[in-house]
């Protein structure tokens, strides 16, 4: 039988066990037919920047963002991701399934591209140039890069966080299973087991200092993958792995190539967040009217009457808590990141609220003119770099790094801020006003629970809009939650550990 591999990744569904290499969906080319010439090769590349669409927002932001505390779900919320939202989850959580499966068949494509660029550069008879040879290895760098990716949302989802002083001597079962060549198998004894932490963050470590040998240093609004974007994903992976240095570093570089500067006024910051256009850019996932990048923000907004958003009615909402982070009659991004309306709820007396408005959606995906359509294009952008180079800098707890996180803390909060007039911070507050500025600046981009592990900070659901209006809004602190609870982090799914006979034992703690 010829064995095939997946090229068309968006395609790909949570029918495909991540062990079970035998099973591939519609959209697959014969391996015959593989990668043979540098057209065969661009062909492959196009299937390197597809998951990127689904990685960079929709379920991959908003699940995280309702587990963290900062939205609560409405009365009439149908318990719309309820498990997630209430951290109730069991082993058969369906997102949880689809996100596993999801990103692992993501891998088997990416792992057989790996493999076939590396075999057509290695081999002496291809015929290829000098610069064949060198596009070629850009795409093999490119393909490393979205591994990593892709293993890294798995980790900060299925994974405890980092903490060197309990994982560096890498003897847990705390990682993931690792799949680094295309082997397709139907023989489970064949499928790996969950490997130690350490060795999942070093394969995405190694996988990203491999992609920071590509050629193109990068530019602002870049569709492409560049050194620019690896340097700033390494700094996002140091931050995590609480290597201090190596994150500043990494992001002060990134920072210091003078190709990205911060939005500094309305209009700017609105061709950000609305039109995906910005000098911030690192990175920015490129989509067509008729092959959009994935819709993030209904569960926030869910106009299904009119679609025009003039008639609301959302499943979660900030929390008063959240919006009193803000300046609000100063800070640009107020009026950009919510919007006030008037919400009738379960037979409840109706009231204003504010709601979560800042992925409404990019005017261009429009099919039919004044819908809404949820859909911005997922962002890497240098105003991560400014708070991962202040995060980093105030950790390191010398004179010098509060200086320098001080510093690049006020250029950011003065980007945002009209007539912002710089703070002085020091060793006992500096990283309160960075993790108010985490969440200023990324509320509702999947960063919450990533940082509350990082910072092993307790679940604490902040003071309700409503408390007539939310769901049990008179006790929301019957869901606080240590962030050492079991479900802080998404269950192995229940057929992954049926399947696969070397996964027996290794389920997270309490599913």
């Amino acid at each position: 039988m010829k064995k095939i591999i997946i090229i068309a990744v968006s395609a790909l569904t949570a029918l495909l066990a991540s062990c079970n290499m035998d099973k591939f969906p519609h959209g697959a080319i014969l391996e015959e037919e593989g990668v043979k010439t540098m057209q065969d090769a661009a062909g492959f590349r196009v299937g390197l920047y597809t998951p990127m669409k689904s990685l960079l927002g929709g379920a991959r932001y908003t699940m995280e963002e309702i587990r963290g505390g900062m939205f609560h779900a409405m009365v009439d919320y149908g318990n719309v991701n309820g498990s997630l939202y209430r951290w109730e989850m069991t082993s058969t959580e369906p997102t949880a399934e689809s996100l596993w499966y999801g990103d692992y068949a993501a891998i088997v494509s990416v792992n057989y591209t790996i493999d076939a660029y590396k075999k057509l550069l290695d081999d002496e008879k291809s015929g290829l140039s000098e610069e064949d040879k060198a596009t070629l290895q850009d795409y093999y760098a490119e393909a490393h890069l979205t591994r990593a990716m892709l293993y890294w949302d798995l980790v900060t989802k299925f994974c405890v966080a980092y903490d060197p002083l309990v994982h560096e001597e890498g003897n847990d079962k705390l990682g993931l299973p690792l799949q680094t060549a295309y082997n397709p198998s139907s023989d489970v004894t064949t499928y790996p087991g969950r490997s130690s932490l350490l060795d999942t963050y070093k394969l995405i470590e190694d996988d990203l200092l491999t992609a920071l040998d590509m050629s193109a240093e990068g530019q602002a609004n870049n569709n492409y993958y560049s050194k620019d974007l690896v340097k700033a994903l390494l700094a996002r992976l140091y931050l995590n792995m609480q290597d201090y240095p190596k994150a500043a570093s990494y992001a002060e570089e990134v920072i210091l190539s003078n190709r990205y500067t911060l939005a500094k006024d309305d209009a700017e910051l609105e061709s950000l967040f609305i039109s995906d256009i910005s000098k911030e850019l690192i990175f920015v996932v490129y989509g067509e009217l008729n092959d959009p990048p994935t819709s993030t923000g209904s569960l926030f907004i869910n106009d299904n009457k009119k679609g025009t958003g003039e008639d609301p009615d959302p499943f979660y909402i900030p929390s008063k808590t959240l919006l009193n982070l803000y300046d609000k009659a100063n800070d640009m991004r107020y009026p950009l990141f919510f919007q006030t309306h008037e919400i009738e709820a379960a037979g409840q007396d109706p009231e204003d609220l504010e709601l979560l408005w800042k992925f409404v959606g990019n005017p261009i995906y429009q099919k039919t003119t004044g819908v809404l359509n949820y859909v911005n294009a997922g962002k890497i952008r240098i105003s991560e770099m400014y708070l991962t180079l202040a995060e980093a800098a105030a950790m390191l707890k010398t004179d010098v790094g509060l200086q320098k996180a001080s510093n690049r803390l006020n250029e950011l909060r003065a980007s945002r801020i009209k007539n912002y007039v710089d703070e002085e911070y020091d060793s006992s507050n500096i990283m309160t006003h960075i993790k108010a500025e985490w969440s200023r600046e990324f509320v509702g981009e999947g960063f919450r629970m990533i940082n509350l592990k990082r910072w092993k900070d307790d679940l604490t659901h902040g003071e309700p809009q409503s408390v007539s209006l939310v769901y049990n809004g008179s006790e929301l602190s019957q869901y606080d939650k240590s962030i050492t609870h079991s479900r802080a982090i998404w269950p192995i799914p229940k057929r992954e550990m049926d399947v696969n006979p070397q996964m027996k034992g290794q389920q997270n703690l309490g599913y």
